[in-house]
């Protein structure tokens, strides 16, 4: 599938993200203009502590929609397979929020695309 975007010039980006606490926090804010495909995902729990983690997808001024929603065990790792997530509105930031987050506990690393509609 990112076959499509390697053909037209993208090349991969990735970002990065840690949490010390149930906070709501991006992962990835497009560049101005610009819209994101998100290809993969690595999700690390470190806290030693089982949550629930959820990842939105949404406008700074609006409510985000709900993309994924995974249950990690303590200490797990997951790195979910999935097709292209393809955002249909520019600006759109990728946010994650954990339910249950002592210090250090989850790192998301986030892969895909950025690209413009002009």
């Amino acid at each position: 599938m990112s076959e499509i975007y390697f053909s037209h010039g993208k090349t991969p980006e990735w970002r990065y993200q840690r949490w010390d606490a149930t906070t709501t926090l991006a992962i990835w804010t497009p560049r101005t203009g610009n819209r994101l495909v998100l290809t993969n995902l690595h999700i690390a729990n470190s806290a030693g502590v089982a949550t629930t983690f959820v990842i939105f997808l949404g406008a700074t001024n609006s409510a985000p929609a709900r993309v994924f929603e995974f249950v990690l065990g303590a200490s797990a790792q997951i790195s979910p397979t999935f097709g292209q997530v393809e955002s249909t509105a520019v600006n759109y930031i990728l946010y994650g929020r954990p339910a249950a987050c002592p210090s250090d506990g989850i790192h998301v690393t986030a892969t895909g695309f950025e690209f413009s509609d002009a």
